[in-house]
């Protein structure tokens, strides 16, 4: 529930695999796929990545919480 503390962290992400989509002129748009989590109380997924600006550290790649049956993420980004 939104507002409670949670005692127990979720399961990790398993069998997660990046896949290239597409390229373009040089530039790589990938794809994120994992299996589903199937735990009751599972709110969701934040998907982080490098800073594609070059800063030090993490930046969240999504805009929002991806819903918890979601399996697979295609970054909007591209990298070279």
């Amino acid at each position: 529930m939104i507002g409670q503390a949670e005692e127990t962290a979720p399961k990790p992400v398993e069998n997660l695999r990046a896949k290239q989509v597409s390229e373009t002129a040089g530039m790589v748009t990938v794809q994120l796929e994992w299996a589903a989590n199937a735990e009751s109380d599972l709110s969701g997924y934040r998907v982080y990545r490098k800073d594609p600006a070059g800063a030090a550290g993490w930046v969240t790649a999504t805009t929002s919480d991806l819903a918890s049956g979601t399996t697979q993420w295609t970054d909007p980004v591209t990298f070279p």
